[in-house]
C-alpha cells in the first residue's frame, strides 16, 4: 500500500506539472535531454494508485498494481 500523500489535479495547460517540479516531483534524468521529464509515479496516480488520461476524447487508465508494476488500459 502506497503512503498518503498531497493529491494534484493535472490540467491540460500543464499547470499542475509546473506544481510538481516545484514540489521535487518531477526532476531531470541524468543522460536525457533537457525536454524528457520523469516524474514520481505517485505524485501522478495520488493515493487511489489511478490516474485517468484523456487523448483526444479516448480515456485510459493507468493504475498501479500490487506488485508495484503499472498497467496503462484503454
Amino acid at each position: 500500500m502506497m503512503p498518503p500523500m498531497e493529491t494534484r489535479h493535472v490540467e491540460r495547460n500543464g499547470n499542475s506539472v509546473a506544481a510538481a517540479c516545484a514540489a521535487g516531483a518531477v526532476r531531470p534524468r541524468t543522460g536525457t535531454p533537457a525536454s524528457v521529464r520523469t516524474v514520481e509515479a505517485e505524485a501522478l496516480l495520488g493515493p487511489s494508485g489511478l490516474l485517468r488520461i484523456d487523448l483526444d476524447g479516448e480515456i485510459y487508465t493507468l493504475r498501479l498494481t500490487r506488485n508495484h508494476r503499472l498497467i496503462l488500459t484503454k
